[in-house]
């Protein structure tokens, strides 16, 4: 059985395949003017190149359609409680126009990490400083999301942006949850039941859920972000799904609980040879991908890692490797269904 690799993005089984809008797109909403330059598309709309009439500012302007419009202000909320942080792409506005709900964000030309993974999934492994950089911007981005009372509940790579300076800005709050708030104003984190997410990213407690029951989101979005590292590290998912259904779920669960450290356990099941990453970085890794919820590493503890918080260490020798492959063509995402 091969390696899942990243080859190709994928969207969520309940959205439609349909991505031809069918209102005519308004001139402009609010102070943002639209220029009809299509910068995305897919099933929920599109994502047209925009600018602030004020300050002549360039934009992202993220078109909902259909059902999706309807959703929006579940989107907007949770984001406007965290924008405002520099790995939190800013939310500038939303407007509502004949049926089609407009969220106006920072632009990020520089693409989402998902491009910078497709790198490694080609065998060539990034400098690890780099690699380090780019984690500590997920990793600030998320801690402050999760000090503002929100869980993400979709961490992935298509969900971090890269702007002009590289500088890491998560994005996309339509799964997101806000916690309520106790007397003194602080988050009541109590643990949640709909289940969201994308398929090689999910938690293995948020698949195990059905019916009543109840997972704690923000120790799932840990489990996201290390798939994330560990993707942009060796180009390949560790699991294509955090579930007994998958041969390697099993395999892996076993090795953790013989005290084993993760990372090379995955390796050992396709008999290569674990690239030379520092064993800091393994060892963060290990924490953030322990299947046992109790075992797993929180953010106060991803932050705190001393690969994070080292100087980085010199750059890698770039290495081409021969392996075998599962694309991650074949990930889907999911809103979530089951496995």
């Amino acid at each position: 059985m091969p390696f899942t690799f990243i080859c190709s993005k994928q969207r969520r089984t309940s959205d439609s395949d349909d991505d031809t809008p069918t209102d005519p797109l308004p001139p402009r909403v609010g102070r943002f003017v639209l220029s009809g330059i299509v910068l995305g598309s897919g099933a929920t709309g599109r994502v047209y190149l925009g600018f602030d009439a004020d300050t002549g500012q360039e934009v992202a302007i993220k078109q909902l359609k259909g059902e999706r419009s309807r959703e929006a202000p579940a989107e907007v909320a949770p984001h406007q409680i965290v924008s405002g942080h520099p790995n939190v792409a800013s939310l500038l506005g939303h407007y509502f126009f004949r049926g089609q709900h407009f969220i106006v964000l920072e632009l990020c030309r520089a693409g989402d990490l998902f491009s910078v993974a497709m790198t490694a999934a080609e065998g060539v492994s990034m400098p690890e400083d780099q690699l380090a950089s780019l984690m500590r911007g997920m990793s600030d981005g998320l801690a402050h999301v999760h000090a503002c009372g929100v869980v993400h509940r979709d961490m992935k790579l298509e969900n971090l942006l890269l702007d002009d300076s590289g500088s890491v800005k998560l994005c996309d709050f339509g799964l997101a949850h806000v916690f309520r708030r106790d007397s003194n104003g602080q988050p009541l984190k109590e643990a949640i039941k709909r289940r969201s997410g994308t398929k090689s990213y999910t938690a293995p407690e948020v698949l195990a859920t059905s019916g009543d029951g109840f997972y704690f989101a923000e120790a799932a979005d840990v489990w996201s972000l290390g798939v994330c590292l560990f993707s942009l590290a060796f180009g390949f998912f560790p699991l294509d799904v955090a579930h007994p259904a998958d041969w390697r779920f099993g395999a892996i669960r076993e090795a953790q609980a013989a005290g084993q450290p993760t990372v090379p356990a995955i390796f050992a099941l396709y008999q290569q040879r674990l690239p030379p990453w520092s064993a800091e970085l393994l060892k963060l890794l290990d924490g953030m991908l322990q299947i046992e919820v109790s075992k797993r590493w929180t953010m106060r503890q991803v932050m705190s890692s001393r690969w994070l918080q080292q100087p980085p260490p010199p750059p890698l020798k770039t290495t081409k490797s021969g392996r075998q492959g599962t694309s991650l063509t074949s990930v889907i995402d999911m809103d979530l269904i089951g496995v």
